[in-house]
């Protein structure tokens, strides 16, 4: 995963099924608003990494048709990609229009000793909803790259706990 920390790389994956996609890294780069060297060394990585292919008529197609980062392990590149994804949803909430994105939240009280079925229904909702709005690669009728980003976070402080 070190090797695709970067948002970028899950971003251009998913990309290559967007419909009108050029595989060309110039217009890749104007999609994803990247400059055209990052990509060029993106492509290469992704291929190399053979999560990225060409197909028989020279287009870019991904190998895999599920693009998310690995959880429960911890990780500097890990961190470095949701610090990144965070990033990207803070501008979303100046730069997109609410028809565009949808930024919401829940607070509520806790019982820290669910934690594992709170990550099982979050990891089992992520992937219901890919399937929901997404559909597999070869059914998709898609014209834009989005990111479902959920944060499941605590807002106190364990004050029981010596410092």
């Amino acid at each position: 995963f070190a090797l695709i920390a970067d948002w970028y790389h899950f971003g251009i994956l998913e990309l290559t099924t967007v419909e009108g996609f050029q595989s060309d890294a110039g217009w890749i780069a104007k999609k994803m608003g990247l400059q055209k060297e990052l990509v060029k060394i993106a492509l290469e990585r992704l291929i190399r990494l053979e999560l990225l292919k060409k197909n028989a008529h020279g287009q870019f197609v991904a190998t895999n048709d599920f693009s998310a980062s690995p959880d429960g392990v911890p990780s500097e590149a890990i961190k470095k990609y949701h610090r990144q994804v965070l990033e990207r949803a803070l501008s979303a909430l100046d730069t997109q229009s609410v028809q565009e994105r949808d930024i919401t939240n829940v607070m509520f009280a806790f019982d820290r000793s669910k934690m594992p079925q709170a990550k099982s229904a979050i990891r089992d909702f992520r992937r219901s909803f890919s399937k929901a709005v997404g559909g597999p690669p070869e059914s998709r009728k898609s014209d834009s790259v989005y990111c479902l980003a959920i944060q499941f976070f605590r807002l106190d402080q364990d004050i029981t706990k010596e410092k």
